[in-house]
């Protein structure tokens, strides 16, 4: 069986994203099913791959702009 780390709200909001994105702004992505999770009882469980894939959705890369010649 392969052990998954698990975020509460407030240590996703505090640990995975450094406190750059607020609890309300996680429990609204969790609400909206952006963010896949765990309830029991109730409290809110994270996956840690729910962020990694939320993360890679949602990232961009910026385009490089065309040298002219």
């Amino acid at each position: 069986m392969i052990e998954q780390k698990l975020f509460s709200v407030q240590q996703a909001a505090r640990e995975y994203f450094c406190g750059k994105i607020s609890r309300a702004k996680i429990y609204q992505l969790v609400q909206q099913n952006q963010i896949e999770s765990i309830h029991v009882g109730k409290r809110i469980l994270i996956p840690e791959s729910s962020l990694d894939s939320f993360c890679q959705l949602n990232s961009t890369v910026p385009n490089r702009e065309k040298e002219v010649v």
